[in-house]
């Protein structure tokens, strides 16, 4: 009975100008590989940078962002953070030179874009400004990292 069928849906097929084709689906695509940024010593940051006045974001006592711009409003502040053993210069994705970082500020470069959003500011008892803030690290090829930490800004 089953030979009987499927001849008959073959026939039926071929009747209407139709052929029946199985194509397979395309395999998943692989995810994005996890990465993470590394904490920088004075041996990764020393001179790489220029500007005024500066902002690092760190964890316990890990640096894992530093940033420096000039006091120019007009300005684009640049930063550094290192992955897989290797430090990186990006750049903000706006201008307003160091006080538009204070708060929170977004670094591109790399294949690699930071966004730091502060929540919170917390007193230091000198001229530096602190905030409790999350850094969310982005590769182009989508994979994500989130850290929870200080952005701490100022001379």
């Amino acid at each position: 009975m089953r030979v009987i069928f499927c001849t008959a849906l073959a026939a039926l097929a071929a009747a209407c100008g139709q052929t029946t084709e199985v194509t397979e689906a395309p395999p998943p695509a692989a995810p994005p590989a996890p990465f993470s940024l590394e904490a920088m010593g004075q041996n990764d940051i020393q001179g790489q940078l220029t500007g005024e006045l500066g902002c690092s974001f760190t964890v316990a006592d890990d640096v894992l962002v530093v940033a420096m711009g000039n006091v120019d409003p007009n300005a684009t502040s640049e930063a550094l953070a290192k992955r897989a053993g290797v430090t990186s210069e990006l750049q903000a994705t706006a201008t307003g030179g160091y006080d538009g970082m204070v708060e929170g500020a977004s670094f591109t470069g790399d294949g690699l874009t930071l966004a730091i959003e502060t929540v919170q500011r917390s007193e230091t008892g000198n001229e530096q400004v602190a905030y409790n803030a999350r850094l969310t690290a982005t590769q182009n090829d989508g994979a994500s990292r989130s850290y929870d930490g200080m952005w701490t800004c100022g001379p």
